[in-house]
């Protein structure tokens, strides 16, 4: 592959999905998640501001993963194991 497209629109879906799963994590923490939560999470600025950036570039999205090489594979599972890492000791310290 030739790289030419990057993985931008890509890493920015990866942390919306994040960001929600962390959101969600910290709304569990008290009496369990509600539909009000889930309102207030999809809501809050930080998911708003990462939901705009998503989706500005979503469409790209198809076309950089057909042009990813082994390094920018290998990128971007670093990348999630890394953000998913973080996550997950968020939660843990939430909790």
């Amino acid at each position: 592959m030739s790289e030419k497209k990057g993985t931008q629109e890509t890493i920015e879906v990866l942390q919306l999905v994040l960001t929600l799963v962390e959101l969600l994590a910290a709304e569990i923490k008290g009496d369990g998640l509600q539909w009000t939560d889930a309102v207030k999470v999809v809501m809050s600025p930080e998911f708003q501001e990462k939901l705009a950036r998503a989706l500005a570039g979503f469409t790209a999205i198809p076309g950089e993963v057909e042009d990813l090489s082994g390094i920018e594979m290998i990128d971007l599972a670093e990348f999630a194991l890394r953000a998913t890492k973080s996550v997950l000791l968020n939660i843990g310290r939430a909790a």
